[in-house]
């Protein structure tokens, strides 16, 4: 496919010389843009040798995005030695050869580093990593077969369901001739069908109502709707636990505005034991020195005075009513002490007025 100088070059750049690339029509296969470089790589994934069809594919958007492909498909022959094209030609063959070297595993990388043009490099990675069709479909038929949703979400299952169906499709590609559209209509059927057979139980219901829709939808409307359902069981799951997050979220404001060494304020209600103190005057006159805040105090009832804020033991009723009781008891010891003290007293002057006149006389 050499062509001649003429036919390549713009009008305007036919008479300079030498021949360059900046010379050269942009959309020639020739053309070196000013951002191709040669660390460039041409896949995101290199080549492993399992990984072939996909690398392939890869590769081919790339280069054709570059405007590459004759070199690797062997369209564009290499010019003659005099030809004014034999050194962009050079060029571009080297440029793809290394992107090709970017874009393999580094055990390939170092079997075809001395193959001389592109369109070989393509043909030996061909007849080395392209097996069987047949075996190939019988791998992803198996695959396809015992694939389910399982622990995947909806859209990962979807993705990886997509990623075997698109292989299947460009080996099996149907011809192009009438019949092209009813085969691929029945592989979007199986893929259809394929694709609910591998959900959850758990989406029995939205399966059944895109069973029952006539016409079937597509399988991308499929994915959508069990999207959306997967969606509303997320949210409802969501509502379900927004109380508990709302109570651990309270608990955990709270404990941070109130540190551990602190009480943090009562929101509830409490039955009020201060008339119980309005009798004290420590009581009353500790409120009103400094409003300093008193310690509350447990909720207790006295069993004898019926007053909350003490027990019977620290009763001052009870031991206002043992203090009288006891005095009590002391008078009336002391008025029995006294009752009996005359008789003694009245007999010792008898025995002191004897013995007196007994010693006058």
């Amino acid at each position: 496919m050499a062509e001649n100088v003429e036919n390549v070059l713009p009008p305007r750049a036919k008479n300079r010389v030498p021949l360059s690339n900046y010379t050269l029509d942009p959309g020639h296969v020739l053309f070196l843009h000013h951002s191709d470089s040669p660390n460039c790589s041409l896949s995101s994934e290199p080549l492993t040798g399992n990984n072939y069809i996909q690398w392939k594919r890869s590769c081919e958007v790339s280069l054709s995005a570059k405007n590459k492909m004759p070199f690797v498909n062997g369209d564009f022959d290499k010019p003659a030695a005099d030809s004014p094209l034999y050194s962009l030609w050079e060029r571009c063959n080297s440029m793809v050869i290394s992107w090709l070297l970017h874009s393999v595993d580094k055990d390939i990388a170092a079997s075809i580093l001395y193959i001389p043009t592109t369109a070989q490099i393509w043909k030996d990675l061909s007849q080395r990593f392209s097996f069987s069709q047949g075996t190939k479909i019988y791998h992803l038929q198996k695959e396809m077969s015992n694939l389910s949703q399982g622990n995947r979400s909806v859209s990962a299952y979807f993705t990886k369901c997509k990623q075997l169906w698109d292989e299947y499709v460009a080996l099996v590609a149907p011809c192009s001739c009438d019949s092209t559209g009813s085969a691929m209509r029945l592989i979007e059927r199986q893929q259809l069908m394929q694709f609910l057979m591998g959900l959850n139980d758990c989406y029995q219901t939205v399966r059944n109502n895109i069973l029952m829709l006539n016409p079937l939808p597509s399988v991308s409307q499929a994915s959508s709707m069990v999207l959306q359902e997967e969606h509303q069981r997320e949210i409802q799951a969501f509502a379900a636990h927004q109380p508990e997050l709302d109570s651990s979220s309270a608990f955990v404001s709270q404990r941070q505005q109130y540190p551990s060494n602190k009480n943090p304020p009562q929101t509830y209600s409490r039955p009020s034991y201060s008339q119980g103190f309005q009798s004290n005057p420590s009581f009353n006159s500790g409120q009103s020195r400094g409003n300093v805040p008193t310690t509350r105090r447990p909720s207790v009832q006295c069993s004898y005075c019926r007053k909350q804020g003490h027990t019977i033991d620290k009763c001052y009723k009870l031991q206002r009513i043992r203090n009288q009781t006891d005095g009590h008891r002391r008078l009336a010891a002391t008025a029995q002490q006294i009752d009996t003290l005359p008789d003694s007293i009245s007999a010792q002057p008898t025995a002191l007025a004897g013995s007196h006149t007994l010693t006058s006389e």
